[in-house]
């Protein structure tokens, strides 16, 4: 090994397994480039500089050379280092640190979100606008045709309010339901914090009985034929309470809105679960099967739960003063029944 000692206040010192320039330890040669730079050959003159600068590269680069003082700075150490390395920083670890500061920063928006999130306020039963009688005639039919809910038997919400609407001029009565709140996007700043279903029933002007039924399925509307099946039977979809005319066939169903698919959202949509149990206790998951996801065998009858029946085609200070200033507003009737009245 060759080592140089020159007047410097610091001496440096690199150990490697073969020493400076020669072919073995402590010899010393000048090589072909060396030869060229002193002889003013150009070609190996070139050489030369090109070493030259790849070593000012790597120096650039921030290779580091220990002191014969030792890491320490202790005086007295002359413990000789290891070869000098490159420090090359890991483009993964990099990645994955600001990976991590991402998810942490997310996580903890979320939970903030969720604690500011929107809460039921169902006002105390107040004296409801437009609200007929109990001995009424059409009071006393809102209450005869309310259905029977058939609900899935771990529904973790209750059923809160129900306003029965009987429109003024068309032989149809609405059932709007108040669910205290929908699994789902409880947590989400600007949604309802309850949840608004609707069952329409229609009716024969002699015998008044059932004749038609539509339901609310997530901003879809279903009809079904009703005559001679007597009581109106709905099927409640746990959760989120779409409602289904009873034994429903599941094939029937929009293709873009089957059961099925919202039985998977209920696994695909787990920290939407848990995001909304800081806000409101609720389900944590949907922990069975789909066949018992599709079974509906709890029954639940409207008419003794009726809040309050009022005659008219626009309900809606009607349904404000009995859910509250913040509820989901859904269409007061079918599609088909608003436009055979504009005209």
């Amino acid at each position: 090994m060759y080592r140089a000692n020159r007047p410097q206040l610091v001496h440096r010192r690199v150990t490697c397994d073969r020493g400076g320039g020669g072919e073995s330890p402590g010899s010393r040669s000048i090589g072909p480039e060396q030869d060229g730079q002193l002889s003013g050959d150009p070609v190996r003159s070139l050489a030369m500089r090109l070493r030259a600068w790849a070593g000012l590269y790597v120096f650039g680069r921030g290779l580091r050379m220990g002191t014969s003082w030792g890491f320490d700075g202790a005086p007295g150490a002359d413990s000789p280092t290891a070869c000098s390395k490159l420090t090359v920083p890991d483009p993964k670890s990099k990645w994955s640190s600001r990976l991590r500061k991402t998810t942490r920063d997310c996580a903890i928006a979320a939970v903030v979100l969720a604690a500011c999130g929107p809460r039921a306020n169902i006002p105390v039963l107040p004296n409801v606008p437009g609200a007929i009688a109990a001995a009424d005639s059409a009071s006393v039919l809102a209450r005869a045709l309310a259905p029977i809910l058939y609900l899935q038997r771990d529904e973790p919400f209750g059923l809160e309010r129900v306003v029965a609407v009987v429109h003024p001029t068309q032989r149809v009565i609405a059932y709007h339901l108040l669910w205290r709140d929908d699994a789902h996007g409880a947590w989400v700043l600007f949604e309802a914090p309850t949840d608004q279903e609707i069952v329409w029933v229609g009716y024969d002007s002699t015998t008044y009985a059932p004749t038609e039924v539509w339901t609310y399925w997530h901003r879809t509307i279903l009809h079904t034929d009703w005559r001679e099946k007597g009581q109106v039977a709905i099927d409640v979809q746990w959760g989120k309470h779409g409602s289904l005319p009873r034994s429903t066939r599941l094939t029937d169903l929009p293709w873009s809105q089957p059961l099925d698919l919202f039985y998977v959202l209920t696994w695909i949509g787990l920290p939407d679960f848990w995001l909304g149990n800081i806000k409101r206790p609720g389900p944590w998951c949907f922990c069975h099967g789909y066949q018992r996801y599709a079974s509906f065998t709890e029954p639940l009858p409207v008419g003794p739960r009726i809040n309050a029946v009022v005659r008219s085609s626009n309900p809606r200070d009607a349904l404000r003063a009995v859910f509250g200033d913040r509820y989901a507003k859904k269409p007061h009737w079918p599609h088909t029944l608003r436009d055979s009245s504009a005209r």
